[in-house]
C-alpha cells in the first residue's frame, strides 16, 4: 500500500529507493511498516486483553465480527483511503478538504471495523505518533521527504501534508482486525 501515496509524487524516497513499474518504494519501508504493525498489533492485543477481562461489550462484538474476510475488507478499506487521498492530491484539491474526505474515511473506518475505545484511543495515539516518528526519520536519517509539504516546513529535511495524520488513524482499524484474527485462529 506503500506505492500508493508515492505513485502520484505525495512522497518522494531518497535513500535506497526501489523503483518497479509504477511503484515507487524504499528498501526501509518493509521493516518500518512491520514495526508499526508489531508494535500496534501488540497494542492492541494488550488492549483488547485489558477490555476483555473486564467484560467490554464493544470489544467482545470486535471479537465476534472478526473473521478473514472482514480483516481483508478492512485493508481494502485502507487501500481506497489511502487511493482517495492519492487521487485527490494528484487533482489539486486543497489540503484542507482533503483532510476532510480523509476524516471521513478514518471515522468510518473506525466504526465498520473496530469501535471499541481502545481502538479510538491508538487510532488518536498514531495520528499524532507517526507522524511525529516519520518526522524524525525525515530530519536525522532524511529517508524521504513530501515534496508539497503544508506544516512544519521550518523544520530542515521535513514537512509533512497535514492530511497524513487522518491516513494513519484509517491503518488502525485494520492492524486491529489483523491482531484479533490472529489471536482467535491461534
Amino acid at each position: 500500500m506503500d506505492g500508493i501515496h508515492s505513485s502520484v509524487g505525495v512522497l518522494v524516497y531518497d535513500k535506497l529507493p526501489l523503483v518497479h513499474g509504477g511503484l515507487h518504494t524504499s528498501a526501509f519501508v518493509p521493516p518500518l511498516l512491520a514495526a508499526f504493525y508489531l508494535a500496534l498489533g501488540g497494542l492492541y492485543l494488550a488492549a483488547d486483553g485489558w477490555f476483555l477481562e473486564g467484560s467490554d461489550a464493544a470489544t467482545e462484538s470486535a471479537f465476534r465480527r472478526c473473521n478473514l474476510g472482514t480483516m481483508c475488507l478492512s485493508f481494502g478499506a485502507v487501500a481506497a483511503t489511502l487511493a482517495l487521498s492519492s487521487g485527490l492530491y494528484a487533482a489539486d484539491v486543497s489540503p484542507d478538504q482533503i483532510s476532510l474526505a480523509l476524516m471521513g474515511c478514518a471515522a468510518l473506518n473506525y466504526l465498520v471495523f473496530d469501535g471499541t475505545k481502545q481502538g479510538l484511543a491508538l487510532g488518536l495515539l498514531c495520528a499524532l505518533v507517526c507522524p511525529a516518528s516519520e518526522l524524525m526519520l525525515m530530519h536525522i536519517l532524511q529517508l524521504w521527504h513530501y515534496p508539497e509539504a503544508t506544516i512544519l516546513t521550518e523544520i530542515p529535511h521535513s514537512g509533512m501534508l497535514a492530511w497524513v495524520p487522518w491516513c494513519y488513524f484509517a491503518y488502525t482499524p485494520a492492524v486491529a482486525q489483523l491482531s484479533r484474527y490472529l489471536r482467535k485462529t491461534a
